[in-house]
């Protein structure tokens, strides 16, 4: 069984950056530029000659450029290390996900949006604890165990009638919440009071466990392709920081089912 700092543990190594990427991104910032110039004189032109009309036609036409150049900036999301602000777009999740990853996050390696799974962590200087855990998991590609004895268990068609069955689970609280694009959506706190145990599978040999206390928390999504899991908390999975809470909540504040 891996320990548990090794499950939640995401690599500070920075990666070495996308050369097309940066290229991609130096081109782009360049015809912006230019495009701001080229506006300035055209403006400059405009006042000289006293056409207002010519300059509402201009302004009109730099805010749209701008605004095209904020509505591509959409991405995948990088198989490790540090995620740069903005938002991305997943590949393994049926139907995909849309997410706006704000500054300080990175991706597990081993849940790299990767067969319905994809963890991410932020990691900011403080005590033990005070880091944040977020993970997504497409409930008909992950694997499920018993986090009573740890044994696989087949297919589930609802993780929430799962969960509330389980002998060690003592649900603290349950509310609707909102997400959009999804069909219905349900944020659980709840405790466990057995030994700590794999719940999902991570791949590569990990698993998400589940250690004694509370509380946990977990978001059941339904969409049009099935349910989709949200687990979040610190290190252990779990937390009371408010600090924590918030930069969880503000990361699910962001996601869309496409």
């Amino acid at each position: 069984m891996p320990e548990l700092k090794e499950v939640f543990d995401l690599t500070t190594k920075q990666i070495e950056p996308d050369v097309d990427a940066w290229r991609q991104q130096e081109v782009r910032q360049r015809n912006h530029a230019t495009g701001r110039r080229v506006g300035a004189i055209v403006v400059a032109a405009a006042v000289a000659i006293g056409g207002l009309a010519s300059l509402i036609w201009v302004w009109a036409a730099m805010e749209s450029d701008a605004t095209r150049e904020h509505a591509v900036s959409v991405g995948a999301f990088p198989l490790s290390g540090s995620v740069r602000p903005g938002t991305y777009r997943t590949n393994s999740f049926d139907p995909p996900l849309m997410l706006a990853v704000p500054d300080g996050w990175e991706v597990d390696p081993s849940a790299a949006d990767i067969e319905g799974r994809l963890l991410l962590g932020r990691f900011l200087p403080g005590p033990p604890g005070s880091e944040t855990v977020f993970g997504l998991f497409d409930l008909d590609q992950v694997a499920l165990f018993d986090p009573t004895d740890g044994s696989r268990l087949p297919p589930q068609d609802d993780f929430a009638t799962f969960l509330w069955a389980l002998p060690g689970v003592r649900v603290l609280d349950t509310q609707q919440i909102t997400v959009r694009g999804a069909q219905d959506a349900t944020a659980i706190d709840f405790a466990w009071t057995g030994e700590l145990n794999p719940l999902i599978g991570l791949g590569r040999g990990d698993a998400f466990l589940l250690a004694a206390g509370g509380p946990h928390h977990i978001v059941v999504v339904d969409t049009s392709g099935g349910q989709l899991l949200i687990l979040w908390g610190d290190g252990r999975g779990m937390s009371t920081d408010p600090d924590v809470r918030a930069a969880a909540e503000e990361l699910l504040g962001t996601l869309r089912v496409s």
